[in-house]
């Protein structure tokens, strides 16, 4: 009886002390990194951010490429796509071996400088939204993950009513609904239009989508993760858009317009990118500019009562990404060339700079992934 107790409670013993290990081994994220080439950059960077230590570290070039100013990665993490933001706008597909990318794929989009990939729920498509050329794109992917298709593409017409930024559509994010269909928001037109795709890649507008507040400017789109709520970063007015949305209909109902400045801000600025945290309490929006992430709280409606702005340590913010579990929020300055992790407070929400950051050259977006 005496050894069973001994050896119970080595058991308790090592099941204590494995449990402290694990504890100790703090979640180390990876990160991609997309930039422009115009500068010293050489194409889509890896770094890495330890949770439990709160330090950045750049692990390297993980792939030559021009331009990859978006990117999109596979739920498995194992393939990835870029768009190459020129004139004669590309996306290339890379397969992931370790801290590399390797090359898989590279088609034509039939736009011009495209801006936003995204990937449908199933892994079938790809969409890309085309800035100046005003239209979108999609393409079929392998089951392995590859490009599969000649691009599908879709012509948006119009202008809207700033005659400088305005005077032709311009697609700027396109982001899927379910497997089949995606919203296109449109800059130039200040509309945000529904579409279906089918299983032979025919592409159907399901209406003329939603007409936004006059030259609003609508640039990034994105879902509350539990409800019915779409949020709009309005980059030409400064503002967040809260638009009520029927997954049947497709319909988009406007009830909020959020300023995304201080009211005592009279510089220039543009807003860029905006994201909810996971839990679905707080909306982020960053400022270009301000040089700011401005901060809200979501109210039960759906609605945004704002809660402060946090300044970025860098310039021109364009795109940022609250790491998975919610606990961290990074930033890539594309100005200041500098990618900069903030402490998200569970508490209210607000950012609390760790005393981390890294230097790489016109970061203008952050993508993580699976491990």
């Amino acid at each position: 009886m005496f050894k069973l107790s001994v050896s119970a409670i080595s058991i308790v013993y090592c099941l204590i002390f494995s449990l402290a290990l694990l504890s100790c081994q703090s979640k180390r994220h990876k990160i991609l990194i997309g930039t422009y080439t115009t500068n010293e950059s050489e194409g889509i960077y890896l770094c890495s951010f330890d949770e439990g230590k709160e330090v950045l570290t750049l692990d390297g070039l993980a792939a030559k490429t021009e331009n990859p100013s978006y990117l999109a990665i596979t739920k498995s993490g194992d393939h990835i796509f870029a768009v190459n933001e020129t004139r004669d706008g590309n996306v290339t597909s890379f397969n992931r071996d370790g801290n590399r990318l390797v090359q898989s794929g590279i088609s034509t989009i039939n736009g011009e400088h495209p801006c936003y990939i995204d990937i449908s729920p199933d892994q079938q498509f790809i969409a890309v939204a085309n800035y100046t050329s005003g239209n979108f794109s999609t393409i079929r992917l392998t089951k392995d993950g590859n490009l599969d298709s000649s691009p599908v593409s879709w012509q948006h017409t119009g202008k809207g009513t700033d005659s400088t930024r305005q005077e032709a559509p311009h697609a700027h994010c396109a982001k899927w609904v379910d497997k089949s269909s995606f919203l296109i928001a449109d800059l130039g037109i200040d509309r945000i239009l529904p579409y279906r795709i089918d299983n032979d890649s025919k592409l159907e507008k399901v209406s003329e989508g939603t007409k936004m507040k006059d030259g609003c400017g609508p640039r990034h789109i994105v879902f509350h993760p539990h409800q019915d709520i779409v949020y709009a970063a309005c980059e030409l007015s400064n503002e967040v858009a809260v638009l009520e949305f029927d997954p049947v209909s497709f319909k988009l109902i406007s009830k909020q317009y959020a300023s995304t400045l201080p009211t005592d801000f009279d510089g220039s600025n543009t807003n860029a990118d905006l994201h909810v945290s996971p839990d679905g309490k707080y909306l982020y929006v960053s400022n270009r500019g301000h040089n700011s992430i401005a901060a809200f709280k979501i109210m039960d409606n759906g609605q945004l009562n704002p809660t402060g702005h946090f300044p970025t340590r860098g310039e021109k913010p364009r795109n940022f990404t609250i790491l998975p579990g919610g606990k961290h929020l990074l930033v890539a300055n594309q100005d200041s060339n500098n990618i900069v992790a903030f402490r998200i407070n569970s508490e209210d929400g607000s950012l609390e700079f760790t005393g981390s950051e890294i230097k790489v050259s016109s970061p203008v977006c952050l993508k993580s992934f699976n491990n």
